[in-house]
């Protein structure tokens, strides 16, 4: 995903995921729901975050020291962030959340709502 793929409207966030497994571009919006952190401020806050020096337009990019780099996530870093969080929260077998995790979990909450 690119930087232009997410268009900040104020109260709303408006993600294009041109690229898709099907092949058919995909839309998403966030908004601040009940959550108690607003989703928009997170993205707010990253986005300010983004070195000016960037030479590429990737969303996502690693964070260091409290900071962000000009270097791009990989997929490979991207697979992990589940087992990571797992970890953070201390469950069990953290070795067993891979990428699938995130999709498995939408798909859930997706076909529970």
């Amino acid at each position: 995903m690119s930087v232009d793929d997410v268009d900040d409207r104020g109260n709303v966030i408006v993600v294009n995921i041109p690229d898709t497994k099907t092949y058919k571009p995909r839309t998403f919006t966030i908004i601040n729901g009940s959550n108690s952190i607003p989703s928009t401020d997170v993205f707010c806050k990253y986005r300010k975050l983004r070195p000016e020096s960037i030479l590429h337009k990737r969303l996502f990019i690693n964070y260091r020291k409290q900071k962000c780099t000009v270097q791009p996530v990989g997929i490979n870093t991207i697979s992990k962030f589940p087992e990571k969080i797992v970890r953070f929260l201390c469950l069990p077998n953290p070795e067993e959340y891979t990428g699938h995790s995130f999709r498995r979990s939408s798909a859930t909450l997706l076909a529970d709502s």
